[in-house]
């Protein structure tokens, strides 16, 4: 890999009440064993998407390692395949803090459509790829998926969110060493009239304040 860098409040109550929320999950390398590293055949990630108390999205924890080993200067890539259900949306890609690096332009991550990543680690164009980035110490803590979205290196960018379907993940570190990723995979369900509903509940009362408040200021005195 060598390319660069009253009726209406009730209505609106009950709309409030019955919206569901996503919860989170957690996807160790640890505990799973280890990811795939061959492109043809990702390790599946089954984002966790379950509607229950909690928080507003579904946060999916990944973490692993990657490195070249020193002694044959063999890379341990990673294969995620990810799978977005249908009725949200991939919204957010957060580089955890606990995510290390072995030095600028070695930490990589690319992004492919469909189940499989057709892409070879030794392309010289990031042709097929939807998105990638060299990622670093500075990425900790915020969302790189709006930067992997910009087109470049033949790679043909995306639009946020990403839609419900499948998507490939490759995860490199080409300095010598092992080196740990965290990503929070972040999906958050698709706007449903719901959500258009309880917009115009709050329309409604709005113009239902000032309607009142122009009354007022009509009226005449005494």
């Amino acid at each position: 890999m060598t390319f660069p860098h009253a009726r209406t409040t009730g209505l609106c109550l009950v709309l409030i009440l019955t919206t569901g929320w996503a919860a989170a999950a957690d996807l160790e390398e640890a505990s799973r064993g280890d990811f795939s590293s061959e492109g043809s055949a990702p390790t599946l990630l089954v984002l966790d998407y379950r509607v229950g108390a909690g928080a507003s999205s579904g946060h999916n924890v990944v973490s692993g390692t990657t490195g070249r080993a020193a002694a044959t200067g063999q890379v341990d890539r990673d294969y995620l395949h990810v799978q977005v259900p249908e009725g949200y949306l991939w919204s957010e890609l957060r580089l955890g803090q606990q995510t290390t690096t072995g030095g600028p332009g070695g930490s990589f991550i690319g992004l492919s459509a469909g189940p499989t990543m057709a892409v070879s680690p030794s392309a010289l164009s990031a042709a097929g790829l939807l998105g990638w980035r060299h990622y670093a110490a500075a990425d900790r803590g915020t969302d790189i998926l709006d930067d992997m979205a910009l087109a470049g290196g033949g790679a043909s960018g995306f639009t946020r969110p990403l839609a419900a379907g499948d998507y490939t993940l490759w995860v490199q570190e080409l300095a010598v060493g092992s080196f740990n990723y965290h990503l929070n995979i972040v999906l958050t369900p698709v706007p449903e009239p719901g959500s258009f509903a309880l917009m115009l509940c709050g329309l409604a009362g709005l113009g239902w304040r000032k309607s009142k408040r122009g009354r007022s200021v009509a009226s005449p005195a005494g």
